[in-house]
């Protein structure tokens, strides 16, 4: 599990977000940093270091994915020193296709999927289990009376779901 709470900026604007956040004495790793370390098989571990404006106060290093057998490092990740990641979107909504429940689960072979392809949303038919494969799905609602819209640098009324596969995509692609 991870969790999958929004850090708004002072404006409202969502333009970052902690990977972990500390939970007593334990860090509970993000949704997306979740998922990275499932797909990786590896584990996150955060460093820290004396914060050089206070003396009294850590602050975050690096965040480092490990391989739980060797314990080499798989990959870094790079976050601030408070441990934020800057996202970085990669277009409006539907930039990353979306696919309803009742088309995932219609027992059929095929399933529509709605994209944004040239800056227009177009809804396309796929065969689902070649479409599917090799990919991380992240289950949702985004249904506008859901309410769980979020401003964004690129809209207003962005959905929550797709702002992780956003955070996903930057971790994966660096």
């Amino acid at each position: 599990f991870g969790y999958f709470n929004a850090f708004q900026d002072s404006d409202g604007y969502i333009r970052k977000t902690k990977l972990f956040v500390r939970y007593g004495l334990l860090l509970s790793q993000s949704l997306a940093l979740r998922t990275y370390s499932v797909l990786r098989q590896g584990y996150p571990t955060a460093y820290f270091e004396v914060d050089p404006n206070n003396p009294n106060s850590k602050m975050f290093a690096e965040l480092r994915i490990t391989d739980p057998e060797t314990d080499a490092v798989i990959d870094k990740i790079p976050l601030d020193g408070k441990g934020n990641l800057y996202i970085n979107y990669y277009g409006p909504q539907m930039t990353f296709p979306h696919m309803s429940a009742a088309e995932l689960l219609n027992g059929k072979e095929t399933a529509k999927i709605l994209k944004r392809t040239n800056g227009k949303e177009q809804e396309l038919e796929v065969n689902k289990k070649e479409y599917l494969k090799d990919k991380s799905i992240f289950l949702g609602a985004t249904a506008t009376g859901i309410y769980d819209l979020r401003v964004t640098p690129f809209q207003e009324n962005f959905p929550g779901l797709e702002t992780h596969a956003n955070i996903l995509e930057n971790i994966m692609s660096k």
